[in-house]
């Protein structure tokens, strides 16, 4: 033995050597491993400096602190976000308010954060610096300072201390290829230093364009990467403290699932070339993913081989993952089952057994293995694994720089050499390196990890008994413990269908990472690229019928050829179609609500069915890239099973007699040629409609087969028709025709008001357009803004509704020169091509640009600028590459106008509420978002933005039936205003009576209960006042539940919030006919629900008199006007909507169809969950919560199972 070694040093390698080439049974290697852990922690404990313990007693103390460790991760990653020192100091305050003063800190720390608090704001610019010096240097332990003096410092120390350094280096997203190229340079760079012995790097950070389905072309660009990598890591050699010299190494690390298959499959294809031969490289394997295992013994097979032919072994670091959960947010996004093991047992039983099949000789030779970790029993047993086998050159240990390193010495005692896996960040990229902080926090402190546990442990305790039996728990179910991956959907599957009488879920998207997927999409793209299509007919009462009147689609991705030819309907196809329709009616909503719901469940199982079919489809004709049309086809299904059970529950409610609006005309976009059809008509067809299909001319193809999709699930011909037309005469002919009881369209504002213009009575529900902002302030995550901006601003080149084609960016961003460097560069990196390029992100338009979007995309106004210009294909009229153009000003065009296209509009705003103000100051209210961290912002926001869809901290399209119902407000919408995949949508296509009173009561409101003293004036009978009573104490129970937020899918890290606030600008007409009970009952629902309205009368033609008395209730106002003061203020646009109790005269109808005015009769209803929805408007929240997967004061919330 060593002189000076300690007994517990002397034990340990004794039993080390006791058992050297000597196998044990699981049983004893289990017994012996408890045994050399404890010695470990005894020395460990012995040898720990007053610092060290400090430091761990710190930790211990947060564990016991959740405020106070909820305010460190939010300090760490609000506060410095904003380069002004006042604002900082702001924020630093507030979370001081909210949070208090940590307990676990010490009275130094307390100290200094009081005299902040009370001092910060007025001495921001000293007090500042002074406490981001403070937090980088509480920080440079775990991240290292990338600056190269500090650095090579601090390398130099740990060879002095015999330890080996494996460098990650931290920075900003790599969002553009600039920067992907700028960070490989980094690594090439370090890779010619001469303290520079070992680098990590994971493969996003060399790459800004991975697309799994684009699969040899990002292997192509990252393989030449790699290449530079290990050429340089081979010129280039490391001398060691012992005087050898070794080439340097190059590890190839894993963070996100995603990424597995592809690193993997990286790895071993430029490995296996002869020019790499000779060369060693490393690559990670996370244990807690069930599919590690698997890739193990695939590389390891591989590896055997490569040796074989004189090949140099490779190295596989074995971690356990530290990136839980932002695979379980992903997760529970996308339905999907998570990828981990769902039990920290099952990750350490899948991690020994890792350990066991690596330390095999056969295997070690060819794969050397990298143990990472600071759980001392897993270090015990691989250390004793390593010895049995005698494999200790090949197997090694690794640790983190900064964590435990009293625990790193006495391993590297036992083991003669250790090494550290290091964050670098300069001080520039300290912010971006927050995520990895946030990360190792999460992982070292979650419940079941040794290092939260390991203060105070010591042998013989509870606690070390506690962890023993964890230990022997995941020892014996080594055998047991799955290896299959939990993720295992495959599209050439059977698909599972929802049984009707199951409880509503989302469809789940198709998962890309998994190779199955890959090549099922690839097989798409086959059999669609050059499909010819034959000439598409009308379908009326079940017959084909074709036309010499013909019209033509036209491939977007290939505009030089015609794809198909349609009919189109004269007019007296369309008499027949509307007679048959009309004819089909009865029968169809008099078919018993559960049976059209069954038919419904059969339309979505072919969807299911017919998913590949349904995505090549909208690839040829729309010319849509096959990742924007996967979850279109989620969606539609989504629309099928959301909308049955809507259907079955409102079946349910007895004291509403539901019957069809009669004929419904279904009107669809281009954009989403199978979703927004699919949900029209499945709308109108289980609310017992008869439907007349007319899909856009740009995507008739598309339309064609999905109807015959319905046909084929069995929805009657006769009930649902095919009919495509020219717009003018015979579309306007058939708007117009009275046996049309009501239009679904999706489309432009200027088409919906035409609609309304043509037929002013019609019953029309419309979501049209926007001109949608995403917001991002100074306490913005500047990184995820950008990314989040790019995919909301150039998913399907800007050609959605709800696409963000105005960046309004607060003037300390708009004025941070790297923001718009990220931001060109990002833009410049997209991908342009057709769709059949799998690569392309920025795909062909649908059409040549009209001469709006050419404005857009060509010409600047005064002050503005291209940071990107957009330039046209050569070789296609439709294709355009992005742009985005800057100093856009208040009012302009480019501020104004919906462009559909890839063009985006950046604003500079002085504050919050002025970005607020150019939000909200256009025409326009569908989607809206905002990136800050500061809650105090999002809380402004949501009070002041007018929008139906509003996003915090994430991309602002891609709404999901239920999460995220859709629809907008002020030009974005037309007609009842009930949001599309919501509850309420399908209420709209159906007539409601009241034939029972609802049972659910509430006592009510003063405000309600002022209305009594009018019943005296009335004259009701017994009957009415029943009536009376039933209807508002059902309107104030109502009430209660439109008050609060409703949140049904509960996502793990995301609140979908579906919120109702009172409507605004409402006014109600009393006529001679109403029945003063009604009168009174449409004041309570909307005094229930505390909107304001304003009541409109004529002294001459009301049934009541109005009074004093009346003119003193809250929330209402009274007007005297006559019919025609009251036409001359709805053609001003005085009012959104107008309550009528009957039907109104013709020419308030064409005055309110001028000014886009909302009328709506329908007859007063006593069940408040249907009346108070005249008087609510629905508001759709959506906000990411999480930090990276840090849920904050959040953890532990009862959310979602996550499968």
């Amino acid at each position: 033995m060593a002189p000076g070694e300690s007994q517990y040093i002397q034990q340990a390698k004794a039993k080390l050597a006791a058992h050297k080439n000597k196998p044990q049974s699981p049983q004893a290697r289990e017994s012996e491993a408890i045994e050399l852990a404890a010695l470990l922690l005894e020395e460990a404990i012995r040898i720990q400096t007053p610092k060290e313990k400090k430091m761990q007693e710190e930790l211990a103390r947060m564990m016991q602190d959740p405020r106070g460790k909820a305010f460190t991760m939010m300090m760490t990653d609000e506060c410095f976000r904003s380069h002004k020192t006042r604002r900082v100091a702001g924020q630093l305050i507030y979370l001081l308010e909210q949070f208090g003063i940590p307990r676990y800190v010490d009275w130094v720390k307390r100290l200094q954060l009081k005299i902040f608090k009370k001092f910060g704001q007025t001495f921001h610019l000293l007090l500042v610096p002074l406490v981001t010096s403070a937090l980088r240097k509480m920080t440079a332990q775990v991240i290292l300072p990338g600056e190269q003096r500090a650095l090579s410092k601090h390398m130099a120390k740990r060879r002095e201390q015999g330890v080996r350094i494996n460098l990650n280096h931290l920075g900003e997203a790599i969002l553009g290829e600039k920067e992907a190229i700028k960070r490989l340079n980094i690594y090439l760079r370090d890779l010619e230093k001469e303290d520079v012995e070992y680098v990590s790097i994971k493969i996003f950070t060399i790459f800004s364009q991975i697309n799994l389905l684009d699969w040899e072309k990002t292997m192509e660009v990252l393989a030449d990467r790699l290449r530079q990598l290990y050429r340089k890591a081979k010129e280039n050699h490391f001398r060691r403290r012992d005087g050898t010299t070794v080439v340097k190494f190059v590890n190839l690390d894993m963070e996100e699932y995603r990424d597995l298959h592809l690193t993997k499959e990286l790895f071993k294809r430029v490995l296996d070339e002869e020019e790499f031969l000779g060369f060693s490289a490393g690559i990670v394997l996370q244990a807690y993913i069930p599919d590690s295992y698997g890739i193990m013994q695939e590389l390891t097979e591989w590896a055997i081989k490569r040796f074989a032919r004189g090949g140099a072994p490779i190295k596989i670091r074995i971690v356990k993952g530290a990136n839980l959960t932002m695979e379980q947010f992903e997760s529970s996004l996308h339905d999907w089952p998570q990828t981990p093991y769902k039990t920290k047992g099952e990750v350490d039983s899948n991690y020994k057994r890792m350990v066991l099949y690596s330390a095999r000789p056969q295997h070690a030779e060819a794969v050397h293995i990298g143990i990472a970790s600071h759980n001392l029993f897993d270090i015990a047993y691989a250390m004793l694994t390593r010895v049995e086998n005698n494999v200790e050159k090949e197997i090694s240990f690794e640790m983190l720089e900064g964590m435990a390193d009293h625990m790193r010495r006495v391993v590297q005692q036992l083991t003669g050499e250790i090494l550290l896996y290091c964050p670098v960040a300069r001080k520039e990229d300290f912010q971006s390196a927050i995520a990895n902080l946030i990360r190792r926090l999460d992982e070292n402190t979650g419940e079941r990890n040794f290092l939260r546990h390991s203060f105070g442990l010591k042998p013989g305790t509870k606690n070390w008994e506690e962890q023993v039996a964890f230990f022997s728990t995941a020892c014996q179910q080594i055998d047991a413990v799955s290896e299959t991956p939990r993720r295992t959907q495959s599209r050439f599957d059977p698909p599972i269908h929802l049984k009707i009488d199951d409880p509503f879920r989302l469809e789940p998207d198709t998962d890309f990472s998994l190779p199955q997927n890959q090549k099922w999409a690839m097989e798409i793209v086959h059999s669609w690229q050059e499909k010819k299509i034959e000439d598409i007919p009308l379908v009326i009462d079940g017959k084909e019928i074709h036309r010499d009147q013909k019209g033509e689609g036209i491939e977007p991705s290939n505009p030089h050829e015609t794809l198909y030819q349609y009919s189109l309907a004269n007019w007296e196809d369309m008499e027949e179609a509307l007679n048959i329709a009309k004819t089909a009616e009865d029968q169809w909503q008099k078919n018993p609500a559960r049976e059209r719901c069954e038919l419904i469940a059969n339309v979505a199982a072919k969807m299911r069915e017919k998913r590949s079919e349904l995505i090549g489809v909208m690839m040829k004709d729309g010319g849509k890239s096959l990742y924007e049309t996967e979850p279109e086809i989620s969606e539609a299904i989504d629309f099928a099973e959301y909308y049955l059970r809507r259907m079955l529950a409102l079946d349910e409610m007895k004291e509403i007699e539901f019957s069809s609006l009669g004929t419904i005309l279904v009107a669809p976009p281009w954009n989403f040629p199978i979703s927004i059809p699919s949900g029209g008509i499945i709308a109108a067809l289980v609310t017992g409609n008869s439907v007349l299909f007319k899909p856009a001319p740009e995507a008739v193809l598309s339309g064609w087969i999905l109807v015959n999709l319905f046909w084929e699930a069995g929805i009657p011909k006769n009930v649902l028709q095919f009919v495509n037309c020219v717009d003018d005469p015979i579309g306007s002919q058939l708007i117009q025709d009275e046996r049309i009881n009501g239009i679904i369209l999706t489309g432009g504002t200027p088409t919906a008001r035409l609609f309304m213009k043509m037929r002013p009575d019609l019953s029309l529900s419309a979501e049209t357009g926007g001109k949608n902002a995403l917001i991002i302030t100074g306490m913005a995550d500047r990184d995820l803004a950008i990314k989040d901006l790019i995919q909301s601003a150039f998913g399907h080149s800007g050609q959605k509704c709800s696409a963000a084609s105005l960046a309004i960016l607060e003037a300390e961003v708009y004025d941070d020169k790297n923001f718009m460097r990220q931001l060109k560069d990002a833009v410049l990196s997209l991908p342009v091509g057709p769709c059949w390029d799998l690569s392309s992100k920025v795909i062909p338009l649908i059409r040549p640009p009209s001469d709006t979007l050419k404005k857009g995309l060509t010409t600047l106004e005064r002050g503005e600028k291209w940071l990107v210009e957009p330039k046209p294909d050569p070789n296609n009229p439709n294709l355009w590459s992005p742009g985005v153009k800057i100093g856009v000003k208040d009012k302009s065009f480019m501020h104004q106008t919906e462009l559909f296209g890839p063009v985006l509009a950046i604003m500079r705003a002085r504050d919050l509420n002025e970005a607020i103000y150019l939000a909200n100051h256009t025409p326009y209210g569908l989607t809206s978002g905002i990136h800050t961290l500061d809650k105090r912002e999002i809380n402004v926001w949501m009070k002041k933005i007018e929008a139906g869809n509003c996003y915090i901290n994430r991309g602002i399209t891609g709404a999901i039936v239920e999460r995220q119902p859709f629809g907008g407000c002020k030009a974005s919408s037309f007609g009842h205003g009930s949001k599309a995949g919501g509850p309420h949508y399908i209420t709209q296509f159906m007539h409601k009576k009241q034939q029972g009173i609802p049972k659910e009561k509430a006592p009510l409101p003063e405000s309600i209960n002022t209305l009594t003293r009018f019943l005296d004036h009335l004259d009701l009978t017994s009957e009415e006042l029943g009536l009376w009573f039933a209807s508002t104490s059902n309107y104030a129970h109502s009430a209660k539940y439109f008050a609060r937020d409703h949140d049904p899918q509960k996502v793990m890290g995301q609140d979908n919030l579906f919120r109702f606030r009172p409507r605004t600008r409402v006014a109600f007409r009393i006529q001679r006919e109403d029945r003063p009970l009604d009168i009174l009952r449409v004041i309570a629902a909307a005094m229930a629900c505390k909107c304001h309205i304003e009541v409109t009368y004529d002294p001459k033609a009301c049934p009541i008199e109005i009074d004093n008395e009346w003119k003193s209730l809250q929330q209402i106002s009274f007007t005297e006007e006559t019919q025609e003061e009251l036409i001359a203020r709805i053609q001003w646009g005085t009012f959104e909507r107008i309550r009528f109790l009957q039907k109104p005269p013709k020419e308030i109808a064409i005055a309110a169809s001028e000014s886009a005015t909302y009328l709506n009769f329908e007859p007063v209803l006593a069940s408040g969950r249907l009346e108070l929805l005249h008087y609510l408007r629905e508001i759709a929240i959506s906000m990411d919560y999480h930090r990276y997967g840090n849920l904050g004061t959040r953890e532990g919330e009862t959310r979602a199972q996550i499968l």
